[in-house]
């Protein structure tokens, strides 16, 4: 079991204690917050050698991502750079397989911050809506 499926276990335990309204509710924050695959697509097919899905997604290396590839550009003029352009490209290739995972971690994390919002909240004051870390 990776670390996805602990967390949807995890999830899944904590979203049956709540009522079902309750459940409803973080079922439609997730669905209103979660990142939209059809954008993170797009960016990673256009402008997926600078980083940009990895931005739009909060994956860690994305800057790291954005500074090798324009180094490799800028050392493209001397062919130094050109073997840091490839690393680029079997780097963006490699994040195709990675981003359906990206999606599905993303929307667990959205559904845990509404049960924890519910959760803290005593449902009072939850609006259905929170403020991304």
């Amino acid at each position: 079991m990776n670390d996805l499926d602990q967390l949807e276990a995890e999830i899944l335990k904590e979203e049956q204690r709540l009522s079902p309204e309750q459940q409803n509710m973080v079922d439609n924050s997730a669905d209103a917050n979660k990142a939209n695959p059809i954008i993170a697509w797009v960016l990673w097919w256009f402008l997926g050698e600078f980083g940009a899905h990895r931005f739009y997604l909060h994956r860690n290396n994305a800057l790291a991502m954005l500074i090798i590839d324009v180094t490799g550009w800028i050392l493209s003029i001397i062919l130094i750079g050109l073997p840091i352009i490839l690393f680029i490209r079997i780097w963006w290739i490699i994040d195709a397989f990675s981003i359906q995972a990206w999606l599905r971690e993303d929307y667990l994390l959205k559904k845990k911050q509404a049960i924890d919002m519910i959760n803290s909240n005593d449902n009072s004051t939850f609006d259905g809506q929170f403020t991304a870390k």
